[in-house]
């Protein structure tokens, strides 16, 4: 059985996330986004192996575009899936959720570019990244919300 397109980050807004017009900060959206980022690559098992390596991803563009508020204690879900691949680089989208009415808050997606460490320049993504990334499920959903 193949895995999802789609990987899920379930976080929760707490008062340090909220900012003084008292909705959750802007900034706190790029944060869950990495954090989404880094979590689906631990569940494809891609990221010991991507580090074993002597390879790292490097955010080279991020775009956010905010469709709603969050609030104090809302549950929030991340959905989170790379959505193009090439030889040195990955899309990758996010949709964030209030889970309690699935409300759409923020959309986002970050261009990431495969770095070889040590060199600190951009590098071929090796092929045993490439196929985790071609065994998968991936069916497009129309409506995110229904993942959650």
């Amino acid at each position: 059985m193949k895995d999802s397109k789609y990987f899920l980050y379930s976080t929760k807004a707490t008062s340090a996330h909220i900012d003084p017009n008292k909705h959750i900060n802007n900034i706190i959206y790029l944060q869950w986004m990495q954090d989404a980022a880094v979590e689906h690559v631990k569940h494809n098992r891609t990221f010991d192996l991507i580090q074993s390596l002597g390879l790292t991803w490097f955010a080279k563009t991020h775009h956010i575009e905010y469709m709603s508020q969050g609030f104090l204690n809302d549950e929030i879900i991340v959905v989170t899936w790379v959505e193009n691949l090439t030889k040195i680089s990955t899309l990758r989208k996010y949709s964030i959720y209030r889970k309690s009415d699935k409300k759409l808050l923020c959309k986002g997606e970050t261009l990431w570019i495969m770095i070889n460490i040590e060199k600190s320049r951009p590098t071929k993504i090796p092929q045993n990244i490439i196929d985790v990334f071609h065994n998968i499920d991936d069916a497009n959903i129309e409506d995110l919300s229904s993942l959650i």
